[in-house]
């Protein structure tokens, strides 16, 4: 009789790695027997989270296994001994105090002198909700002579610079890493930038908690001049106000940038114009909400749609069908696609085919209205069978007000057989379909035909497939049988 134990150690390595990653079952997969407790106890100590008031391992047998250790987080502020331990491959840490934690004052020194002894660290994560002075841990970080790749700050309620003395330090410690993620109080610390080398900042995502009632300063990002990615959210989605973006891009700040992605914002289509004019060809270009009207349309295209590979606009209803129609007929290079919703209607006065080629994902509301022939299904189901590498359809609406949706929702398209369905047997790369909030008029054939002729299909969720409740159970058994959620 053959065993598990029989296959080669690689595909057992494949399969341990990839499908029983979490911890308490990898300990049962090596308490198995001894050759899986040989190949795969290292996996116990590859990712390591220590907390007091947990069974996490002692300071003795962390250092005995340390070799092995590649992620680590350090849950709270935790005995010295812990900060005291080398590991020869860390390349994560991540860090947390909470405001609860009496020896919070502890944590900078604490983390000073680990990251002292781990220089091969890469990766720093610091969480929080206290309000901090990190002066020790920022020398330490502006005195260690490798570089580091990326910076995460996150906690509502931190202060990062609590000190005036520490404030260049902070700067100082920025400049080191390549990527830098900042969730916090609306200000980071604006003095003590001025003169500071920001050229090997790449990355940058910024997500304050707004005030809107106090003007919000962005001189500071304009410094990052190597920036190839600015991502710009608010917490609570506080409205971002836009004009700062406009001046800092006609100056232009980022000669580089190639992916700019902004949370809601309260600018207008002539700002939105003046920043896209003035910004050099960019590859992804994502908005959450905002004004973005006719005279931005026109810079995008006229000077972004020959480089784009993401387009992100699926809340952005000022964003309309005509334009997400010419987005798909215009951007050949367009692999990721989010728009709010195409009718069929335009569709059919906008006949052009979509050339791009190169798409993967694809989220669109498409809307048939009553009056909308079987003929305009068809002509939407031929644009979509041009696109062979797509792997992801979603046909829903993200979450917009509720005074649009009304305006916007129709019936979705007939994804049946007899409405051109078996066009769409080009798509044999598609791994999802989803369409949550949209009710459909499917039959079990149409669903067993997308099944057979979309091998690689693992995700179909639809919220009503059919009006008629006999065939919605006949589909549901069809699904559940398939082992797809619904």
């Amino acid at each position: 009789m053959a065993h598990i134990t029989d296959l080669p150690i690689e595909i057992l390595t494949i399969i341990v790695t990839v499908y029983i990653y979490k911890r308490p079952h990898i300990r049962a997969t090596i308490l198995t027997c001894r050759l899986f407790h040989q190949q795969f106890n290292h996996l116990l100590w590859t990712y390591i989270s220590l907390c007091t008031s947990s069974k996490s391992p002692s300071a003795d047998a962390l250092k005995s296994h340390a070799n092995l250790v590649r992620r680590l987080f350090h849950e709270e502020i935790l005995p010295w001994e812990y900060y005291n331990i080398t590991f020869p491959h860390l390349d994560n840490l991540g860090l947390w105090v909470s405001v609860e934690d009496p020896l919070k004052e502890e944590a900078s020194p604490r983390w000073s002198s680990f990251l002292a002894l781990n220089p091969s660290v890469c990766e720093i994560k610091i969480f929080t909700g206290a309000s901090l002075c990190l002066k020790d841990l920022w020398d330490t970080i502006i005195a260690s002579p490798h570089s580091h790749k990326r910076l995460t700050i996150n906690g509502s309620d931190l202060v990062p610079i609590s000190q005036q003395t520490s404030v260049n330090t902070f700067w100082g410690a920025c400049t080191q890493f390549e990527e830098i993620e900042y969730h916090g109080r609306e200000r980071l610390p604006l003095e003590g930038f001025e003169g500071v080398d920001f050229s090997r900042i790449k990355r940058f995502h910024y997500s304050p908690v707004v005030n809107v009632a106090e003007p919000l300063r962005l001189d500071w990002i304009g410094k990052l001049y190597n920036l190839r990615a600015l991502k710009y959210s608010s917490e609570y989605d506080n409205p971002i106000p836009l004009n700062n973006f406009a001046v800092l891009a006609a100056i232009p700040a980022w000669p580089l940038l190639e992916s700019l992605e902004l949370g809601p914002t309260s600018g207008s289509d002539g700002e939105f114009a003046i920043m896209l004019h003035n910004l050099p060809p960019l590859r992804q270009w994502s908005l959450r909400t905002g004004d973005f009207g006719p005279a931005s349309f026109t810079q995008l295209r006229d000077r972004h749609f020959d480089n784009l590979t993401t387009l992100r606009m699926s809340s952005v209803t000022t964003f309309t069908g005509p334009m997400a129609l010419e987005a798909l007929s215009g951007c050949p290079n367009l692999e990721v696609f989010k728009a709010c919703c195409i009718s069929l209607k335009d569709l059919r006065q906008v006949p052009q085919p979509w050339i791009c080629r190169r798409l993967k994902q694809l989220k669109v509301f498409f809307v048939a209205n009553t009056e909308d022939s079987k003929s305009d299904t068809v002509t939407l189901f031929r644009q979509l069978s041009r696109l062979e590498l797509l792997e992801h359809i979603d046909n829903d609406l993200d979450y917009i007000s509720a005074t649009n949706a009304r305006s916007i929702r129709g019936q979705a398209p007939k994804w049946r057989l007899d409405h051109g369905l078996t066009q769409l047997s080009t798509l044999s790369r598609l791994i999802l379909f989803e369409s949550k909030d949209t009710e459909h008029d499917m039959r079990l054939e149409d669903v067993q035909w997308m099944l057979e002729h979309w091998p690689r299909l693992i995700i179909f969720t639809c919220k009503s497939p059919s009006p008629d409740p006999a065939t919605r159970d006949l589909i549901s058994a069809l699904l559940k049988q398939r082992k797809f959620t619904n």
